[in-house]
């Protein structure tokens, strides 16, 4: 039974995300604002995350009045203080992703380069953003667990792969591809405590066919978020064992990325460009074929 749940919150998550970011896309066309040229340098319209906060915030309502008349300990033990962490990290992200995408600049870019602008008395979107991330992770886990050292290790772990998210956002789909799997699979192993976050999960399957067609690009607005509730995910489970390994993998993306160049490794392995390339529209195949410098 719950797990017939689970699918049914995914496919109306889905219908809602995919609802209305098809409502949504002609205002973000008329934004200049959040155009931005893609990957080939055509224009489209950032901020594919917001109809996937707002899915998660009717989800939010909807479990409210769902909770009222039903006993909350049927969606699992943990399911009220997962949702809360859920809504209260991706919606934090995603107001900050949107500030960096509407005014931010790619002057400055990974941690170093944020942290070299703090250094010359510049204060980056990016960085704003990075900190927003780590003090809503520290909030999130101080609800989920009591000693300090734990709470840390959640903040870290979630503050993490909200840029880990940012990192994969370099391509149609890429990061969705990368994130979804992730908390797809944690939500079905820890399934008890994790039915709620079906919705939103459904919401990004619905954002999916256009950021792979390339009607829309995540952006931070998405991205972030995206990444971030991979970090919820791990922290919700509560095994400590599961949320240092999600925590040492989100730090070792991130500090491999200021060494190495995630789409050059994907593009070098076949099995990754396959992957990379599954559901991609016909230009961005040739593109990916194409010998570059």
């Amino acid at each position: 039974m719950i797990f017939l749940l689970f699918l049914v919150l995914l496919l109306v998550g889905a219908l809602i995300g995919g609802g209305l970011l098809g409502a949504l896309l002609p205002i973000l066309k008329d934004s200049p604002v959040l155009m931005r040229a893609n990957y080939r340098g055509e224009s489209v319209p950032l901020a594919g995350g917001i109809p996937i906060a707002a899915t998660l915030l009717i989800g939010f309502c909807l479990l409210q009045i769902l909770w009222s008349v039903t006993d909350r300990s049927y969606f699992g033990a943990n399911a009220v203080q997962t949702v809360y962490m859920a809504v209260f990290v991706v919606l934090v992200v995603t107001l900050f992703g949107l500030l960096d995408d509407a005014v931010g600049t790619a002057a400055a870019k990974g941690l170093r380069g944020h942290l070299r602008a703090l250094k010359s008395g510049r204060l980056t979107t990016g960085l704003l953003k990075l900190a927003a991330g780590a003090v809503a992770g520290l909030i999130a886990a101080s609800q989920a667990e009591e000693s300090v050292l734990w709470i840390v290790v959640g903040a870290v772990c979630i503050a993490a792969w909200a840029n880990v998210g940012n990192l994969f956002d370099l391509g149609p789909g890429r990061c969705i591809k990368v994130c979804w799997p992730i908390s797809a699979t944690l939500t079905l192993v820890f399934l008890d405590s994790l039915v709620p976050l079906a919705l939103v999960l459904g919401a990004v399957l619905g954002v999916l066919g256009s950021d792979l067609k390339e009607k829309v690009m995540l952006g931070d607005t998405g991205a972030n978020p995206l990444g971030a509730l991979v970090g919820v995910c791990f922290l919700a489970t509560g095994n400590h064992a599961v949320v240092v390994g999600g925590c040492l993998v989100g730090i070792a993306l991130n500090l491999a990325a200021e060494k190495v160049s995630f789409s050059r490794i994907i593009v070098s392995n076949s099995l990754l460009l396959r992957l990379d390339s599954l559901g991609a529209t016909e230009a961005r195949r040739v593109y990916l074929r194409t010998p570059r410098q």
